[in-house]
């Protein structure tokens, strides 16, 4: 039976079993060059469709120490598999559960999460910093309607990401760091946007683009929105 027909991938393996699906099971080693303790890295596998972050989860586990995991399946069939380790690039592959045995995946490093390189992209990392360390006062103060922020303020229960990665800034109009950036259509005039990403344990990124307004010399934000993964 196909996996992505098996809805027991979502209820556990003994509902599998009453529809015909067929546990399966194999070995995964993780390995990261210069790394001797290799605990603690991420294995998820998911259905095929779903997306990487917040869907359903089909297995999760954490390697031991010689990055060594049983990955067990409640049925057989294509999925993807999702490797991540903490400062480490992650590695996402389609496999047939069916087929497999034994897998070995190799993490190489991460990217390094880009800086400010201009004005407006300094700001924007600046409000990033407060924003996520919940410094209410501080993130609304980089705002040009300060009324604007409490909808995007977080709560104290989220996690955090271990780095932001802040985009260049794209212009709209002259502006503070005018000729910095490419122009952008649809940005208004006097106005910089700037694409932050969050990074998250387990190979989750966060797209939010920020909308700067000029203003006395500098920027502040006017707008904060949701950019959703171009490949979930």
């Amino acid at each position: 039976m196909n996996v992505a027909a098996c809805k027991a991938w979502r209820s556990g393996a003994a509902v599998a079993l009453l529809i015909g699906c067929q546990s399966t099971s194999f070995q995964l080693r993780v390995q990261a060059p210069g790394e001797t303790d290799l605990s603690g890295s991420t294995a998820r596998l998911i259905i095929e469709d779903e997306p990487l972050c917040g869907g359903g989860v089909l297995f999760f586990g954490r390697t031991d120490a010689a990055g060594k995991l049983w990955v067990v399946t409640p049925a057989c069939g294509e999925a993807r598999l999702v490797v991540s380790r903490l400062g480490r690039a992650t590695s996402v592959q389609k496999l047939d559960t069916c087929d497999v045995q034994s897998l070995d995946v190799v993490l190489g490093p991460a990217p390094p999460a880009r800086a400010a390189a201009d004005a407006c992209s300094e700001v924007a990392q600046n409000f990033a910093a407060a924003w996520v360390e919940n410094d209410h006062e501080r993130a609304r103060s980089f705002w040009q309607n300060p009324d604007d922020y409490p909808r995007h303020a977080r709560e104290p229960a989220n996690e955090k990401p271990y780095a932001i990665d802040i985009g260049p800034s794209e212009l709209g109009g002259k502006g503070p760091a005018a000729g910095t950036a490419t122009v952008a259509e649809e940005t208004p005039p006097e106005s910089c946007r700037v694409l932050i990403t969050e990074r998250y344990d387990g190979g989750c990124e966060f797209g939010w683009q920020l909308v700067l307004a000029a203003a006395d010399g500098s920027w502040r934000l006017r707008s904060m929105g949701y950019v959703p993964p171009a490949n979930p």
